[in-house]
């Protein structure tokens, strides 16, 4: 792949995306993230999501899907990257 292929798909794939860095240091890109927002996989997804609580109406906005350093694999499927065992677990109630 030369450089301008590169510059190409990089500038496609962060169009309306943000950099950001997670509390543990994982590089992420996605729109609209704030302070307190979860970013979660959740089951049957195929990348992460961000999601955002509505005291007001007791439930959870989804905001946006994202990629997350170390949870998925860009180079091949771009797929989730974890074992189910590993997972944890939280109720979304509404």
């Amino acid at each position: 792949m030369d450089k301008r292929t590169v510059t190409e798909y990089i500038r496609l794939v962060m169009q309306e995306r943000q950099l950001y860095i997670t509390q543990r240091g994982r590089l992420a890109t996605g729109s609209g993230l704030r302070e307190g927002d979860l970013i979660c996989v959740l089951h049957g997804c195929s990348h992460p999501v961000a999601l955002r609580h509505v005291p007001k109406k007791n439930a959870y906005d989804v905001i946006s899907t994202w990629y997350l350093e170390d949870w998925m694999d860009p180079w091949n499927t771009g797929a989730v990257n974890w074992k189910e065992d590993e997972a944890e677990e939280f109720a979304l109630i509404l």
